[in-house]
């Protein structure tokens, strides 16, 4: 009977050992793979496009100052927001 508790505790602890070498791995992979393709979009933002934030504002970019974008969200209504904070470009 100790023997089997003993190996039912090493198999326990031999499939923890590789769910965290295999599954995380590919999961941390993925998400650093979002992560740039993200990154990429925001560098790629420029004045005058229109975007949607996280919000749900719709509006076009003025002005862009480091992490900080100058948004239009209606005719002489400017806001600022963080460049993080922009979900999609509309157009």
């Amino acid at each position: 009977m100790q023997y089997l508790l003993w190996i039912i505790v090493v198999v326990t602890i031999l499939l923890q050992y590789f769910y965290k070498n295999t599954m995380l791995k590919k999961q941390k992979k993925a998400f650093e793979l979002e992560n740039a393709k993200r990154e990429t979009y925001l560098k790629s933002l420029k004045v005058e496009d229109e975007v949607v934030t996280v919000y749900g504002m719709y509006g076009t970019i003025k002005n862009i100052e480091g992490d900080i974008i100058m948004l239009e969200i209606a005719t002489k209504c400017i806001i600022k927001v963080e460049l993080q904070s922009l979900l999609i470009k509309t157009n």
